[in-house]
This record gives structure tokens, sequence and C-alpha cells, in this order.
């Protein structure tokens, strides 16, 4: 998708379910760059960015090919529900579950998840745009999430509609769908039917079966 959209740069295959898209032609690195500077959110990928900045400004006055150097723009941008950057960190980075027990237990539950504690402001906004979940320590060091857990608090998410008017691109689109669909069968009380509760439990566990692919975005 994101090849047949620049038309250029290469995707290749590393290990069985990853993808890379790469970029290595100085112009069209330059144009990347172009495109992010002052347009990032997340403080870490800012930094990463601002480091990655300053090797291509060193890289950009030599060569065959001189082109002239950038300067890293600050980026003024939040978290919106009136854009489909947050669409498009939930398809890198977000899940959606459901979890039906052999009893008449469940849980429902909204992730996004994200390294370094410098990301905890983003996920403070993401808690007054949602005007719900928490924050907690992901089981890996220096990981975090944001979590929407429960009915109740999934209903501000969804009463928000920013799903639907912002879709997701890739599988989890068929995830958040699935999701959405056992939501209100559980508000409808259905899995406290034992024949339904079975149906339930087997949709459940096709909400991320085919989310095992992942993209990632390089630049050399």
């Amino acid at each position: 998708m994101i090849y047949d959209t620049f038309k250029f740069g290469r995707v290749i295959k590393q290990g069985k379910f990853t993808y890379r898209f790469i970029v290595e032609q100085k112009i069209f690195i330059e144009l990347i760059i172009l495109i992010f500077n002052g347009n990032m959110i997340l403080p870490s990928r800012i930094n990463r960015f601002k480091k990655f900045l300053e090797v291509y400004n060193k890289k950009a006055i030599k060569g065959k090919i001189i082109l002239s150097q950038i300067e890293f723009k600050k980026s003024k941008n939040e978290p919106s529900l009136n854009n489909a950057w947050l669409s498009g960190f939930t398809d890198a980075e977000g899940c959606f579950t459901i979890s039906i027990k052999n009893t008449t237990g469940f849980a429902i539950r909204f992730i996004l998840s994200q390294k370094h504690e410098e990301n905890l402001t983003f996920f403070s906004k993401l808690i007054l745009l949602f005007n719900t979940g928490i924050i907690e320590n992901h089981y890996h060091q220096n990981n975090y999430s944001y979590l929407v857990s429960g009915l109740k608090n999934c209903s501000n998410l969804l009463e928000s509609n920013y799903f639907e008017n912002f879709n997701l691109k890739t599988n989890k689109n068929n995830s958040y769908l699935m999701w959405k669909d056992l939501y209100f069968r559980l508000l409808n009380k259905d899995h406290l039917n034992p024949n339904l509760r079975i149906e339930l439990l087997e949709k459940s566990k096709l909400i991320n079966k085919n989310n095992r692919f992942n993209l990632l975005y390089i630049f050399i």
C-alpha cells in the first residue's frame, strides 16, 4: 500500500511474517523527510527523527547529488479524533481483544502499546480524547500500554465513532469489526446463554487470527 502510493522505494520480506519498506535513494529520502518533518506526534519518534535528520544533513552536501540541508521543525501536532493519524498508529501498534471464559466471565479490551517513558504524555492525551482508559506498565521493561477495558469503558471508544470515520487499513479493520460485533453481543448478555457462549468463544478466537503480518518502515 505504501509503495503503491509513493511509487518509489522497495518492499522486502524479513522473516516469516515481517516486511520492510526501504528507501535508499538520496532524493527520495529527502521527500520522506519533508513529509515527516514537523508532522510527528510521539516524543520518542521525534527524537529519533531529529538524530536521523542530523545524519542526513551531513550527507546531503556530499557525493554526486548535492541537496539542500533541511532544518528540523518542531511539531505542534497532538493526537486528535479529527484526522487519521491515530487510526494508522492503531494499525501498527493497537490490539482489540476479547476473552470468553468457560463460565459467564469475559474480558474485552483495546490496547495501544509503546516503548519509552517519554511517551507517557501521549497516552495521557488519549485518556482525555476518549474520556476513558488507563496507563499500565507492560511486562517488558520500559514498555507502556494505554488500556480500555470493560463494556462501560469500551462504550466511550465506540461512541466516538472514530474508527468508523477513519477506517483501519490493514487486517486490523476486520479485527475491529468482529470485536465491535461481539461487544454488542456481550452487551446483550448473550454470554449468559450456554449455547450462545460457545459461539462467542469461537468467534473471539478469530479476532486477531490474521494479524500476524507486520510492515516495518526503515530509512537507510
